[in-house]
């Protein structure tokens, strides 16, 4: 039976009328809430590829992989980031609060308690993308900042002094002698 990114993720069932089933979708980014509100381009799209299985006691297992860009904000120069998105899932659903046997080579995926909505697959996939983004969205080298770029390089002589800054983990430390240099140059006396 197909599987849909809107079916509700539900508790272990016992017996024949468990739904299992594979989802293979392109979905754009803009129909995920949440991450929608952080990608710079929501019309972009995630690749999902899921198969909906279940354990021999019956816990549901999710297995697959989500693959995409997401684009984001650089915190350092506030120019456009493409961050790759390439997720392994596999995934036991267990009740919340219980810690049942996991298979190996599975993570526990927490299901809502009783009186809460049960969660959908869109859900769990979004989640587990917004999981996977940097906290701090920037460019790996200030070399790659476009707006800064040429501001950074007038400041500190060149692209190679960045890089080597980079380097030597100074990437943001300011010179504390570099005011007292500022001072001595534009005193007269």
């Amino acid at each position: 039976m197909p599987l849909a990114l809107d079916d509700p993720l539900l508790p272990a069932q016992p017996g024949p009328g468990r739904r299992a089933g594979a989802l293979q979708v392109s979905e754009p980014i803009r129909r995920f809430t949440r991450l929608a509100e952080v990608a710079g381009n929501p019309g972009d799209a995630l690749e999902i590829d899921l198969v909906l299985d279940y354990a021999d006691d019956g816990s549901p297992l999710l297995e697959g992989a989500v693959q995409g860009e997401v684009e984001l904000v650089c915190q350092r120069c506030l120019g456009p980031l493409r961050q790759p998105v390439h997720l392994a899932l596999r995934l036991a659903l267990v009740p919340e609060g219980q810690s049942l046997a996991i298979p190996a080579g599975f993570e526990a995926w927490e299901m809502p308690g009783e009186q809460q909505r049960p969660p959908r697959v869109r859900d769990l996939v979004e989640d587990e993308v917004i999981l996977a983004l940097p906290l701090i969205a920037r460019h790996d080298r200030r070399a790659d900042c476009e707006r800064l770029s040429p501001l950074l390089t007038a400041e500190t002589g060149g692209a190679a002094g960045d890089e080597a800054a980079d380097e030597r983990g100074d990437v943001g430390r300011d010179n504390p002698f570099a005011v007292l240099k500022g001072l001595k140059t534009s005193d007269p006396d």
